[in-house]
């Protein structure tokens, strides 16, 4: 008898367990197209990387005069350019519609390599790979990377806008970012 009750009990349950409740109700078609139309808009951006000269991205960022601009040197090759590059990308998201630009330049790597890390990283911004890097390094006046410059909006380098890694000093990217928002919080 017991045998018999304990069969029923678990029957029982497996039975409602299978059954489908009023809150799982499968919605119907145009609420499923509204959802289906929903996450098509909110797709990510596209993250791309352009192969320029030195010359070539010095002119790229002419097209961002009136912002202010955080240039980032970055390599796949950079442990500490690939682990400071996420603050980079929440920065430009967090302040990209106030006036701020943050641009990736990708120095000493294959494109290959830099656009997947660009696309794990969700880097929806302007993202180039400068194929003369010592024509960069000798414009720019760094000899370590990361580095990074911040543009005032008529696109000229700040005085206390400048930070690079050496072998003697260390980049944090929160002291480039404390700048950065400084010079955006400015009036035009």
């Amino acid at each position: 008898m017991r045998k018999l009750c304990l069969f029923l009990c678990v029957a029982l349950f497996l039975s409602t367990g299978c059954q489908q409740r009023s809150g799982d109700a499968k919605p119907n078609d145009d609420s499923q197209a509204k959802q289906d139309e929903d996450k098509k808009e909110q797709k990510p951006a596209e993250v791309t990387i352009a192969e320029v000269t030195h010359a070539k991205f010095l002119e790229t960022l002419k097209e961002h005069k009136g912002k202010v601009v955080l240039v980032d040197f970055w390599s796949t090759n950079c442990i500490p350019c690939m682990e400071k590059f996420p603050k980079v990308v929440k920065l430009n998201k967090e302040h990209g519609k106030d006036g701020l630009v943050c641009v990736s330049a990708a120095i000493i790597c294959e494109k290959d390599k830099a656009l997947n890390f660009l696309n794990k990283q969700n880097a929806a911004m302007p993202n180039y790979l400068v194929e003369d890097e010592a024509e960069a390094q000798k414009h720019w006046d760094f000899t370590g990377i990361p580095a990074y410059y911040i543009l005032d909006r008529n696109g000229d380098v700040l005085k206390n806008g400048r930070f690079s890694d050496s072998v003697f000093e260390t980049v944090h990217f929160e002291d480039a970012e404390k700048v950065a928002l400084a010079e955006l919080a400015k009036k035009k």
